[in-house]
């Protein structure tokens, strides 16, 4: 019977939230649309260390979905993502999976909103907004595997005021490309403040727990006007991948300029690091601890494409390990 819970508290808080809301009522004749979308990932990269020079063209990333405005208060989206595992494993560069990134369903009602099926979760979605470069580098907790873009779940928003915010999330934990069902569940509570025009800040904490207790939290604040756009995120993540005491943490901070209507300068700095376990000399996570480092010029020459020539950079604490740096022309396309 506990796997059967994976379905029946998402359930019940989708039908809950709809009976203390009912249906926003109005004269106005609904007429149902819908519509088809695309994303593309692409680029070419070349390395610039002095030992090798290896070069290529990629497709990193492939989205295709539909959305469709059943109601005036529902809507649905179903979206395959086809793109490399991150397996790792010998050959994953050539493969290309194809997965459903959603399938749901959301409910809005005024200042409340309830999503429930296969959905983006809340843990990111700000910060890679803010990023605003999706198409050439991950944002920090997606690229370091804090939390999962996608997951089997819902998640209920409320807008207090102009103010303030809050969203609480139950959601399944293993992401989008693992809908197994267990006895565990990520359970998320975040808000998000406006203090003036164009400034955000949020905060959020998770909890999670199978063989240890795992929490995530994060503090995170950015600003956005006409031209400028800019943000700082904080992220700590306690029992990491669930084994105990291996904590990580680190942050991000990003910043984009618009020249004007076709160019924008833009800019990345990320530091990854990891707690020291008890009688050992360096962290536990200390072959991957590091910086990248991002910083280029992108080029849009209609709305829904993107281009950007720009340096991408990896330099790890340990001095065993080689920085390794490259030279990306990425290119982003929506329709």
């Amino acid at each position: 019977m506990k796997m059967y819970k994976g379905f029946i508290i998402p359930y019940t808080i989708l039908l809950f939230s709809i009976s203390l809301t009912g249906f926003s009522q109005d004269s106005t004749i609904f007429q149902p649309q819908g519509k088809v979308f695309a994303r593309i990932f692409t680029n070419f990269h070349s390395e610039l260390s002095e030992s090798e020079h290896q070069s290529a063209f990629e497709v990193t990333r492939a989205y295709l979905g539909y959305e469709s405005e059943m109601h005036k208060n529902f809507s649905g989206i179903v979206k395959i993502d086809i793109g490399k595992p991150d397996d790792g494993g010998q050959n994953s560069s050539f493969r290309q999976y194809a997965y459903f990134k959603n399938a749901g369903v959301t409910y809005k009602n005024g200042k409340f909103i309830c999503r429930f099926g296969l959905i983006d979760t809340k843990q990111f979605t700000i910060q890679e907004k803010i990023w605003g470069h999706r198409y050439l580098f991950k944002s920090f907790q997606d690229e370091y595997k804090f939390g999962v873009k996608a997951d089997m779940g819902t998640i209920v928003e409320y807008r207090f005021n102009s103010v303030l915010d809050a969203d609480l999330s139950v959601m399944n934990g293993e992401g989008y490309k693992k809908l197994q069902l267990d006895n565990s569940f990520r359970t998320g509570l975040g808000f998000n403040f406006y203090p003036s025009a164009g400034w955000i800040i949020r905060l959020y904490f998770d909890y999670s727990e199978k063989a240890v207790v795992q929490n995530s939290f994060v503090t995170f604040i950015g600003y956005k006007n006409k031209r400028l756009v800019a943000g700082l995120e904080y992220n700590y993540e306690t029992n990491f991948e669930f084994v105990d005491n291996q904590n990580i943490m680190g942050y991000s901070a990003y910043v984009s300029y618009d020249i004007n209507d076709r160019f924008q300068l833009f800019g990345r700095y990320d530091r990854l690091y990891s707690n020291i376990l008890p009688n050992e000399e360096f962290s536990w996570h200390y072959d991957n601890d590091g910086s990248t480092i991002i910083g280029g010029v992108q080029f849009s020459p209609i709305k829904q494409i993107k281009i950007a020539v720009n340096y991408q950079g990896w330099h790890p604490i340990s001095n065993d390990i080689s920085s390794r740096s490259y030279l990306y022309i990425n290119m982003g396309i929506n329709f």
